[in-house]
């Protein structure tokens, strides 16, 4: 499966160009979207797009709600609406969805699927929507989404806006409902083509993504910079690749080694109980295999209990430090905060002795300001010191309670595993007695383990247990 460039970018077109530091119309935003001459009623101002719209053949289908004029079909009056309806000077005119599109499809099949989209968002929040498709007879097949933020109310735009849209919801949605219309094209159409709309991250694809390069817009330093990051990324991308091939292929080869191996064992243990087993011979491999187990899970909880020892030791040592610390840090606070509230205290006097002198004795007036400003950074630098001493004091608390749980977590485990062998210990000694009990039988050749023996054989078995709680009742 191929997969195919994902471009979906949601805008928001409003009055002030904060990048130009302008003003600009709805009227111009939209002839370059419809590809049309138009004149904006306000300024009388001509924008002249049709030589655009022969050149990239700029198609416009207008999608309106019920109750509204068919004049909104005329995207003359449509715009000049949208500049009489927004009253504030930063209003927002209507957002854009930029959609690319696919030159697998067929022209046709991309206007349906954009006009899907469309007529889905339409529904949903009660507004007109107005498709533009460029340059579908190019390589470069794509369409501008207008969405203005009122609805209409007969021939004018509605006083209240629309303000679902401007939710990350919407962003969200229309980039999942794109993804899934277009794979299912795909299906339809039998191709080997797939499209997502999350990013590598999100996919876990350890990949850099590349920049896009606006060609008209961006400056020549900012071209170089985007073009040796995009070498880099693909550089790296092919890397990567590569490393994630010879992975899958390992894996391949491990999981067919593992399946042989599987299937080898499986014959000598058919190959070994086609030969004449007694039932005695069952429970001493089973009670080998218990005591194999045993020693090595002892080995283990030694291991467990020495390392529980030295964290005791550690926890033992980061206290001491706390407690040391501690007094320490009382004492710097305290001390601290007695020099805040002296600074504080010389601040009022010095306030009182600004008053007290007269406006003409500059040079009294001016040695006093300057105190009081020395005073005041004197107590800003008193205040970050008491709030170091508290983030250090923090930090060690925090380590002490790091040294306590991992502590309790290599008791804890210490605690489970002395339980697994306790529970080894008891399964052992009751096999033993079953074994001085069971008869040396031959085993039928289905019987592998001792569990499918006490399956088959349970009759057998249950009255023994009875007779020798009779026995002990006498």
């Amino acid at each position: 499966m191929k997969e195919k460039m994902f471009h979906m970018s949601i805008k928001n077109h409003s009055r002030m160009n904060r990048k130009k530091l302008k003003i600009e119309s709805a009227v111009k935003k939209g002839a370059y979207r419809v590809g049309m001459d138009l004149v904006d009623e306000k300024t009388e101002k001509k924008y002249a797009e049709a030589g655009k719209g022969e050149r990239e053949k700029i198609e416009t289908v207008t999608l309106l709600t019920k109750n509204s004029s068919e004049k909104f079909h005329n995207p003359q009056y449509f715009y000049n609406e949208i500049e009489r309806a927004e009253k504030r000077k930063d209003a927002r005119y209507f957002k854009e969805i930029e959609l690319s599109l696919f030159r697998e499809l067929s022209q046709t099949e991309n206007k349906e699927l954009a006009m899907k989209l469309s007529k889905e968002i339409q529904q949903k929040y009660n507004l007109p929507i107005q498709v533009n498709f460029h340059k579908m007879h190019t390589s470069n097949p794509h369409c501008h989404i207008v969405i203005p933020l009122r609805p209409i109310e007969g021939e004018h735009f509605s006083n209240k806006k629309n303000r679902d849209i401007n939710k990350r919801e919407f962003v969200k949605e229309s980039r999942e409902r794109w993804n899934d219309l277009a794979n299912q094209k795909f299906k339809q159409k039998n191709l080997n083509l797939f499209v997502d709309h999350r990013s590598y991250k999100e996919r876990g694809i350890n990949k850099i993504p590349q920049k896009h390069i606006f060609y008209r817009h961006i400056s020549e330093d900012h071209k170089k910079e985007a073009l040796e990051h995009n070498d880099f990324s693909k550089r790296y991308n092919r890397k990567s690749d590569l490393r994630r091939i010879k992975k899958e292929k390992k894996q391949e080869i491990q999981v067919t080694q593992n399946v042989r191996k599987f299937h080898r064992k499986e014959v000598r243990n058919s190959m070994e109980n086609t030969k004449g087993m007694t039932i005695h011979k069952l429970y001493k491999n089973e009670i080998d295999y218990l005591r194999s187990r045993y020693s090595k899970r002892t080995e283990i909880l030694e291991k467990q209990k020495s390392q529980v020892l030295q964290k005791k030791e550690n926890y033992k040592k980061q206290k001491e430090l706390f407690k040391e610390k501690k007094d320490r840090f009382k004492s710097n606070v305290f001390h601290k905060k007695m020099d805040y509230h002296e600074l504080k205290l010389g601040r009022i006097e010095l306030k009182g002795q600004l008053k007290e002198t007269s406006i003409f004795n500059f040079k009294t007036r001016r040695h006093l300001k300057r105190q009081l400003i020395q005073n005041r950074v004197q107590q800003k630098r008193k205040k970050l010191e008491i709030k170091r001493e508290k983030s250090r004091y923090s930090h060690q608390k925090s380590l002490l309670k790091d040294k306590r749980k991992e502590l309790n977590k290599s008791r804890k485990d210490v605690f489970k595993s002395n339980l697994k062998q306790t529970k080894a210990v008891i399964k052992m000694k009751k096999l033993n007695k079953e074994q001085s009990r069971v008869k040396n039988k031959i085993i039928d050749s289905k019987i592998v383990s001792l569990k499918d023996y006490k399956k088959q054989h349970k009759l057998e078995i249950k009255p023994l247990s009875r007779e020798r709680k009779k026995q002990k009742a006498l």
